[in-house]
């Protein structure tokens, strides 16, 4: 499985190889220069798997999201925010990564890229627990992170996102947390192995609207929720590049279903961004 190497999925060695050299060869071609506040948010990612990086103005994007998920309705406690509008958000957002970009080069020590992002709200309701609102890994390659937006003030009331740092990730991992990738029957089976008790050792993500945060896709994790009130939140996932982000990348057929949650040669993608 690989647990002891630090990879923390499915994807055997050879894939996580790949990834792990497309990574050196992003360093290589990137050679970024990276501040002392950036570097200890980065150490700090790759010491629990998950680093607040600050606060951002969001204005504009929370008042887009908001208008149109009014027209959306919740589903058990959730609403997507339409792809279609997806274009709207886009200058905005790639506003806010500019404004955070010193940090997510140090995480990587590279340029990066959007592979994709969505725009979430949560509100009270009822999910089963072999569905995201489970306990489960994102199970992918490394190095790939995903970077949270909260267009909301956001509490543990209302639905902070909430991990399980590195170490305890590792020893769920042990015990059989694997089996909880796929949703469905083997992921709500797996939820037995995160006792009430266990559960107290949780990184609860709070913040106000803004806040901005990354955290590894390979941490034990789960959606929760609201007891009461309504999360929005902006989800990106990102991974290495040999090139900056730009503006138009984002944009190429943002407003289209997500067919490949990360490329299976990364190499093969370089010459999209």
């Amino acid at each position: 499985m690989g647990i002891a190497l630090g990879m923390r999925n499915t994807h055997g060695y050879k894939r996580n190889l790949l990834y792990f050299l497309y990574a050196r060869y992003c360093r290589f071609k990137s050679g970024v220069a990276c501040s002392a506040r950036d570097l200890a948010i980065a150490r700090e990612l790759h010491r629990t798997g998950i680093a607040k990086i600050g606060v951002s103005d969001v204005g504009e994007l929370a008042r887009i999201a908001e208008e149109k998920l009014a027209a959306v309705p919740l589903v058990n406690g959730y609403a997507q925010f339409p792809r279609q509008y997806n274009p709207l958000m886009v200058p905005h957002l790639f506003r806010v990564l500019q404004a955070n970009a010193g940090v997510i080069e140090a995480c990587f020590r590279s340029h990066f890229r959007v592979n994709w992002f969505e725009v979430q709200m949560i509100a009270p309701g009822q999910q089963p627990s072999g569905s995201s609102f489970g306990y489960h890994t994102d199970d992918t390659p490394l190095p790939l992170i995903k970077l949270f937006i909260y267009l909301t003030d956001t509490g543990e009331a209302n639905g902070a996102f909430r991990a399980f740092e590195f170490r305890d990730t590792d020893e769920l991992l042990r015990r059989g947390m694997l089996d909880s990738v796929p949703p469905g029957e083997k992921r709500a089976q797996a939820q037995r192995l995160v006792t009430p008790d266990y559960e107290k050792r949780l990184r609860v993500v709070e913040g106000p609207k803004g806040t901005v945060f990354v955290f590894d896709n390979n941490l034990v994790h789960k959606g929760t929720l609201p007891r009461q009130g309504r999360r929005i939140h902006v989800s990106m996932e990102i991974m290495p590049s040999p090139v900056r982000q730009t503006l138009d990348a984002l944009a190429r057929d943002c407003e289209k279903e997500v067919q490949e949650y990360f490329p299976i040669n990364p190499f093969r993608r370089t010459a999209a961004h």
